[in-house]
């Protein structure tokens, strides 16, 4: 009888492993990098929240906006406008 509530115990930390592991990926996965409707790259560079391009998506104050310069390949981004 020991055996069998050892086997119990086992099962139920191996699930619990498991369901830690995929409610991890699964939040990783899921995180927006910037607001929602406003650019998040420039070139290959992903822009995360707080900072942005543009007006009204990144925090307030100028120090979080970017500009991507789409004029040169790859694009290119410079801090502070």
């Amino acid at each position: 009888m020991a055996s069998h509530g050892r086997m119990l115990l086992i099962v139920q930390a191996s699930l619990e492993m498991v369901a830690v592991v995929i409610l991890a990926a699964a939040t990783t996965a899921a995180l927006p990098q910037a607001l929602p409707g406003y650019q998040e790259k420039c070139g290959n560079l992903t822009i995360p929240y707080p900072f942005g391009i543009g007006k009204g998506c990144y925090m307030a104050g100028e120090y979080f906006n970017l500009t991507c310069n789409t004029s040169t390949v790859p694009p290119t981004h410079n801090i502070l406008g």
